[in-house]
């Protein structure tokens, strides 16, 4: 069975033992730090799978801690504590990169469920990451065969309009990779995060294509 590796940041020691003392004995390996500064400093010389943070910190608070992890360990996991539960607290959490928060107080049980599913968030994140990439890899230039100087001159336009917002017209007889370019230009340029979904032009009506 994976164990996987939580560090517990949180500058009261009675909430520190309490988490700490719940995650072991569901199973998790276990160290605590007082203060956001040991933290990272911490993860600075170990890999964590997980941080479990307290929000409300002086000097460094919470936000700054789940940022600064972020930055650094971006594949770490990280979970607020918070005694403040409010959306804002939630939203700003979450767009700091935290991958869940949990209100306290809270029983051991409830702990180890934001934990489990903190862990599953993001995983499903790097999977996204990895297969957007994968897509990316896929249908850019690599999917375009040809080394002629005609070749060239397409590769080189794919390249200048690839992050304009202009509309782009691909023109070509039945077979000539015309989608193939569309793709190349999609996956290459500012669009990439963006679906690409294909129309069927003359399938529609005049009236509904305009």
């Amino acid at each position: 069975m994976l164990t996987y590796r939580v560090l517990v940041i949180d500058d009261e020691a009675l909430m520190r033992e309490y988490v700490e003392e719940a995650l072991v004995r569901a199973g998790y390996e276990v160290d605590t730090r007082a203060s956001g500064a040991d933290g990272l400093d911490a993860l600075g010389k170990t890999d964590y799978d997980v941080v479990v943070t307290d929000l409300k910190m002086a000097p460094m608070d919470g936000l700054e801690v789940v940022k600064r992890v972020k930055e650094d360990n971006p594949q770490t996991h990280c979970l607020v504590m918070t005694a403040y539960g409010t959306i804002e607290t939630a939203v700003a959490a979450l767009k700091g990169g935290a991958d869940d928060y949990i209100l306290k107080p809270f029983a051991p049980d409830e702990l180890e469920f934001a934990l489990s599913r903190a862990l599953e968030r993001g995983k499903l994140a790097e999977e996204n990451r990895y297969l957007r990439e994968e897509l990316n890899q896929l249908y850019d230039f690599q999917a375009m065969v040809g080394d002629s100087e005609p070749m060239r001159r397409v590769y080189e336009q794919v390249r200048k309009v690839a992050d304009s917002r202009a509309t782009v017209l691909i023109r070509g007889e039945s077979g000539t990779g015309k989608e193939l370019v569309a793709r190349a230009i999609h996956f290459s340029g500012l669009r990439r995060t963006k679906p690409f979904i294909k129309v069927n032009c003359a399938a529609l009506s005049a009236g509904l294509l305009e």
